[in-house]
């Protein structure tokens, strides 16, 4: 198994034709919390265990980059955000939606809109209102699930996206421009939520689930090829990813396995403060890999009502339901 840290020039230009008994697997993810269920199963073997060579490219981002890679077959697997621009292309068929990769729910909203603590503390920003004229920082402004969830909040408070000056950063980059004092918010996820805040740059203004309840956020998405011609692996890298989400749910409910898990995610989530990783927002990962759906349909609803998707596109064309179910049988 290879682990790589940014999508290589071999695998950007290469032409890979996936083959029923190809067993090296290319995957891609970012190395938000939400990636856990990937991590694990690889550090943990059960990839190997299913004859599995995968190879990793861990990117700062999910959205346009994975989704081309995707449609021309660079890479089999992406664990991904849903994003409009994911949306377009699983409109043109092919790819799929196969696994939750992350979602929001009252136990696990680890998601939330950050403000610089001396804005707060000083009373400048004390409610969404007072973001009027801000600057505000997203990983994407061309459509991408929490535009929605920012969208809900600003509405709350009479606001819209005209009232407030929006940036493009990566997750890592949104607590540095926390701490130089260049934004004034940021809608952020785990583990750089935590790290914000125990790091006294910013505080929680507003967790995603109040405004935005059991949102679909992203999810992990199979290649054409990957389905058609080679599905036996497929199913069986479905089943040791499960595994991986699986120990990281039990780790959430007994504490007791946490620093284990802790262990195995810092190689590719690069949080070194245990501090961070005692307060950490638990990740809402189903075990059993179930999407969201109505969830799905409501984001695709928004990008198509904001323009940032051209057609129309339910979401049950886009989950492949059936491989989901060939991967839970025992």
């Amino acid at each position: 198994m290879k682990l790589m840290f940014a999508l290589s020039t071999i695998l950007l230009m290469s032409t890979n034709c996936f083959s029923a008994d190809q067993k090296k697997i290319k995957v891609a993810g970012s190395t938000a919390l939400t990636t856990a269920g990937l991590y694990l199963a690889i550090e943990r073997g059960y990839f190997k265990q299913s004859e599995l060579d995968v190879e990793l490219d861990l990117v700062q981002g999910s959205g346009a980059p994975l989704t081309l890679l995707l449609q021309e077959e660079k890479i089999q697997v992406a664990a991904a955000s849903l994003t409009a621009g994911l949306f377009n292309a699983l409109a043109k068929g092919g790819i799929k939606l196969v696994a939750d990769k992350g979602h929001v729910s009252e136990k696990t909203d680890y998601i939330a809109l950050l403000v610089r603590k001396d804005l707060f503390e000083s009373q400048k920003i004390k409610s969404i209102a007072d973001l009027k004229g801000r600057k505000i920082a997203m990983t994407s402004l061309d459509g991408v699930s929490q535009q929605i969830v920012l969208e809900k909040m600003l509405k709350s408070a009479g606001l819209s996206f005209k009232d407030v000056e929006l940036l493009k950063l990566s997750y890592p980059e949104m607590n540095l421009a926390l701490k130089t004092k260049s934004i004034d918010a940021a809608l952020q996820l785990e583990p750089y939520l935590t790290k914000a805040t125990i790091e006294n740059d910013a505080i929680i203004l507003h967790k995603s689930n109040q405004f935005l309840p059991d949102q679909q956020s992203a999810a992990l998405i199979f290649s054409k090829d990957f389905i058609e011609k080679s599905r036996p692996n497929a199913i069986r890298f479905l089943k040791a990813y499960l595994k991986g989400v699986n120990d990281y749910n039990k780790a959430i409910e007994d504490k007791s396995l946490w620093p284990n898990v802790v262990r195995d995610l810092k190689p590719y989530i690069k949080v070194e403060d245990l501090r961070i990783w005692a307060k950490v927002q638990p990740v809402g990962l189903r075990t059993n890999g179930s999407l969201n759906q109505k969830s799905i349909q409501a984001d695709i609803d928004w990008y198509k009502l904001n323009a940032f998707l051209k057609i129309e596109l339910q979401a049950t064309a886009v989950v492949d339901q059936k491989i989901l179910t060939e991967a839970q049988a025992p």
